[in-house]
């Protein structure tokens, strides 16, 4: 398991909202791209942006009804065309608009054996200051 770089972008843009919120809702994460204005989640067969040739799987992260008013444990589990997976590990601190909406970037492992091209399952769970989970599952291909 390695641990989950973060990027901070709290201080990249004045439109980013409060780093904290109180959740509400239904439990929910999704991946995808686009920024906390203009996310938007991938749909199973989206090309996966990749960094580091390829190490890493740059993702973004969206959220409701957790609470980011403390870290939140995040786990995301890769695996390259049906082979073994790559975990990663983290605690995140995400950013929340006034709708209570969480996002935030983050650079995962990828398999040893991904290539571009290579088929990714991508699952991520994440756990709240409170025990509260949130997780989905998709399928795409490397950049």
């Amino acid at each position: 398991m390695r641990i989950l770089p973060v990027i901070a972008l709290v201080a990249c843009s004045p439109d980013l909202g409060p780093p904290t919120c109180e959740g509400g809702g239904a439990p929910l994460v999704e991946v995808g791209d686009g920024g906390q204005t203009a996310f938007v989640a991938f749909g199973d067969g989206a090309t996966i942006p990749t960094r580091n040739t390829p190490a890493q799987a740059d993702l973004e992260l969206w959220t409701s009804g957790l609470v980011t008013t403390a870290g939140i444990t995040a786990v995301v589990r890769i695996a390259a065309d049906g082979g073994p997976t790559e975990d990663s590990l983290a605690t995140l601190t995400f950013v929340c608009a006034d709708t209570g909406n969480g996002w935030t970037n983050v650079l995962a492992a990828l398999p040893a054996s991904a290539v571009s091209g290579s088929s990714l399952s991508i699952d991520v769970t994440l756990t709240d200051s409170v025990g509260t989970t949130a997780s989905t599952s998709i399928e795409g291909i490397q950049e």
